[in-house]
């Protein structure tokens, strides 16, 4: 409901016979009413979808919502306060089938991170870096072969965790924790910089070197060195 165009008095009024201000809210505190009566008495999430319909879909949307906004989507159906409503519960953000495995697609760290790190440790170990995109263009080019055919997979691994860390890093639903952050940043994974963060190079242009270079020594009475190392003469 809008209530720019009523007085208080009227709203006062709505209000107590019961009148809706917030449609989305008021289904929420619905659905987490049934969830609580259904967890009160069964002690777990495994709502039987024949029984329960209105619950399992409930419960259905809100795993899908969780599972996206961890992928980075937006999802403004599910915020930090209801996230932090449903943890109280210990809600289970995956569901599982009757024969207890998983129901729903789990997601990429709870599968591979623990493997992958050590995939992506091992290739440290051999390479003296952490940049798998620029030897994953080599061998989509067939100019060279990964000496372990996992290594294939870490391009995709490392955008992942660097998507994860944006938004641990903006404190939202995230794969890592402080300390997987820790853990990578110590191996020597880099992250992406904030946006905020102005964005810097040390890439000289080449032909603009030239050109600065040549106009300096064509200066009267110029005898001084000309050093690059300095990349913002050439910008």
């Amino acid at each position: 409901g809008d209530k720019r165009h009523i007085n208080e008095y009227q709203i006062y009024g709505l209000t107590k016979i019961g009148f809706v201000w917030d449609v989305s809210e008021h289904l929420w505190n619905q659905n987490m009413e049934l969830l609580l009566k259904y967890y009160t008495e069964f002690g777990d999430f495994q709502v039987p979808k024949e029984e329960h319909g209105k619950l399992w879909r409930f419960i259905a949307k809100v795993r899908t919502a969780y599972r996206r906004k961890q992928d980075g989507q937006v999802q403004q159906e599910l915020n930090e306060d209801r996230i932090a409503q449903l943890n109280k519960l210990n809600f289970e953000w995956v569901g599982k089938h009757p024969s207890g495995r998983n129901k729903t697609k789990p997601t990429s760290d709870s599968v591979r991170y623990e493997p992958m790190v050590k995939v992506l440790a091992e290739f440290k170990e051999e390479h003296g870096h952490l940049k798998v995109h620029s030897l994953a263009n080599d061998w989509k080019r067939k100019k060279a072969k990964p000496s372990k055919a996992e290594y294939r997979a870490l391009p995709k691994f490392v955008s992942f965790l660097r998507n994860q860390h944006d938004l641990w890093r903006e404190g939202k639903p995230s794969s890592l924790d402080d300390e997987k952050v820790r853990d990578l940043t110590e191996l020597g994974l880099e992250w992406k910089k904030p946006a905020s963060e102005p964005r810097t190079t040390n890439r000289i242009n080449p032909k603009r070197r030239k050109v600065v270079e040549k106009t300096i020594h064509a200066l009267p009475g110029n005898d001084v060195k000309f050093e690059m190392h300095d990349p913002k003469l050439l910008f």
